[in-house]
């Protein structure tokens, strides 16, 4: 579970970078920095994060306690199949 739960994270991290740097050059509003440079928008993973000028913020919810409930009642059926495998 835990290694499913870090795979999940770094495909939505792969995700994020994609959306946030592939961005069309031909686009309607472009950001650019002092130097003329484009600018990248990647939402934060987890935390909070300036971007532009608003707050993103991406604090998980549901999604990470089901996570750790699931992770949770395995390691309690992991212990109860131990106690009654007795052969």
């Amino acid at each position: 579970m835990a290694i499913l739960g870090t795979m999940g994270m770094y495909d939505f991290y792969l995700w994020e970078y994609d959306y946030g740097h592939n961005l069309d050059p031909h686009a309607a509003i472009q950001f650019t920095d002092a130097e003329g440079n484009p600018m990248a928008y990647q939402p934060p993973l987890i935390g909070n994060k300036m971007l532009l000028n608003f707050m993103a913020r991406s604090w998980p919810a549901t999604g990470a306690y089901l996570l750790f409930t699931g992770m949770f009642l395995s390691l309690v059926a992991f212990f109860v199949d131990k106690k009654y495998d007795k052969t």
